[in-house]
């Protein structure tokens, strides 16, 4: 049965080397088939491909290793190897010949492995030329695909100019994809431009999947600068939103600094944010200076056994760090 899939799963890989080959410019196939050659007719004349045969083919794309390739890609059964391997061939394509490939691998159905290599091309063809990515993904027929490729370019492009992949998916009708879309460029933005990423929040409807990125990019920003991130938190309207935020914002700002977070904690309206902001201070206070966590668990209330909670967690980490020193 194992034999079976791998020998399907290579004749769809095989399918896909020789359309490669098929698109591939004639003068780079006349090199690899012979199919030019130089005449030897009268007056010295030579055939038209000759200049072509002078130039060498792309570096690591001859047809048979490729196959070869491919085979033991589809067969390579440790995940982390298999995803090195495949990287590696999408690394060896020319970026000139990726739109040709992306659009081929779109017209085609797909399985787990081929929909993969699709999404690494239009990642490094997003990443390259994001305008003209673009460009084709708005051009596909209304579909799930279409869909897929428009976001996905979005979250490439936003990795090289957040600002540019913004205004591009702003563009876009209002709706479910384009709200979609832009909080998957504000997560990508988060991790270089939080306060950025904070703006592109805010704009959108208010649901779980805002909150979840008006939290990351709170958290984010309260790597750089926890006060900023603070003191902006403090100014949402919504007693609930704010005081989630606070909550990560003390956490995140525990890592670095555990004694100014728990003076935060007074500030959170007593409740699960306050709890969770009592636990992930005093997991983060443990591994720095235990001695002062504790000191500072013991002193607090213990409303709803969130003080043992506290205790129980520093514990654990505790005996996880004795254990792996």
């Amino acid at each position: 049965m194992m034999t079976k899939k791998l020998t399907i799963v290579s004749l769809v890989f095989v399918g896909i080397i020789l359309a490669i080959w098929a698109i591939w410019s004639p003068d780079h196939r006349a090199q690899l088939t012979g199919a030019e050659k130089t005449s030897d007719v009268a007056g010295g004349s030579s055939h038209p491909g000759a200049s072509a045969q002078a130039e060498a083919f792309p570096e690591g794309f001859a047809i048979a290793q490729h196959q070869a390739n491919l085979e033991e890609i589809a067969a390579e059964k440790d995940g982390v190897k298999r995803d090195h391997e495949l990287k590696d061939l999408v690394d060896s394509i020319p970026l000139g010949d990726l739109p040709k490939l992306v659009a081929l691998l779109t017209s085609q159905n797909q399985n787990e492995l081929t929909h993969d290599l699709w999404l690494r091309l239009l990642r490094r063809w997003s990443m390259a030329d994001p305008k003209t990515a673009a460009t084709w993904a708005e051009s596909l027929p209304a579909s799930d695909k279409r869909n897929e490729a428009t976001r996905y370019v979005a979250i490439n492009w936003a990795n090289v100019d957040l600002q540019a992949a913004q205004s591009w998916v702003e563009g876009w009708s209002e709706g479910a994809e384009r709200d979609s879309a832009l909080t998957a460029v504000a997560y990508e933005g988060a991790r270089t431009n939080p306060t950025a990423a904070l703006k592109i929040a805010v704009t959108l409807p208010q649901n779980q999947d805002n909150d979840n990125l008006l939290s990351y990019s709170a958290s984010q920003w309260a790597t750089r600068d926890p006060v900023a991130a603070l003191k902006w938190a403090r100014q949402i309207d919504d007693p609930d939103t704010q005081a989630s935020l606070v909550m990560n914002i003390a956490v995140t700002w525990a890592s670095r600094d555990p004694a100014a977070a728990a003076q935060v904690v007074s500030s959170i309206p007593a409740g699960r944010n306050q709890d969770d902001a009592i636990v992930g201070i005093a997991q983060r206070w443990v591994q720095h200076d235990p001695v002062a966590a504790k000191r500072w668990v013991m002193q607090l209330p213990n409303h709803d056994g969130v003080r043992d909670t506290a205790l129980q967690a520093m514990e654990a980490i505790q005996r996880y760090t004795a254990i792996k020193h």
